[in-house]
């Protein structure tokens, strides 16, 4: 007599991410990239090497160490340092990996909000009506 023993070993799926954006590739020129470009013109006319010493905010999208901190946590490791804030490629990708954290399928205008008062943008609409005029005049008025 033989005896056959079969297993049967079941999967389980990974849980699907709670954000999609890759964080190693800069997207295509797209409204993102457009916004951020605004953006940069508001915050520091464009300056990768603008200073707001009051705010601790550096670079061309005056990154706060707080709002560096907090992209380092949504991708779950420190990728960027405060020294990064001086780099617009690396100012773009942690602008995105931000507003797409916080402000998922957003657009320019959800974007420049979220980007001027930080994760609770969507309770504080009305203090972000000057910034986001400004940003959508330097995006043509689009």
């Amino acid at each position: 007599m033989v005896t056959i023993a079969i297993a049967i070993v079941v999967a389980q799926p990974a849980p699907p991410p709670r954000y999609v954006v890759s964080h190693d590739v800069t997207p295509p020129r797209n409204d993102l990239r457009r916004a951020f470009d605004a953006v940069c013109m508001v915050e520091s006319k464009g300056d990768p090497r603008a200073v707001n010493p009051a705010e601790q905010a550096v670079g061309i999208a005056q990154i706060r160490p707080i709002c560096l901190r907090d992209c380092n946590r949504i991708v779950g490791r420190a990728r960027w340092t405060l020294a990064d804030r001086l780099d617009p490629v690396k100012c773009y990708a942690m602008f995105v990996v931000y507003v797409q954290y916080y402000a998922p399928g957003g657009g320019p205008e959800a974007w420049a909000r979220c980007w001027n008062s930080g994760p609770k943008w969507r309770e504080k609409i009305a203090s972000t009506n000057g910034y986001w005029a400004k940003v959508k005049a330097a995006l043509g008025g689009k």
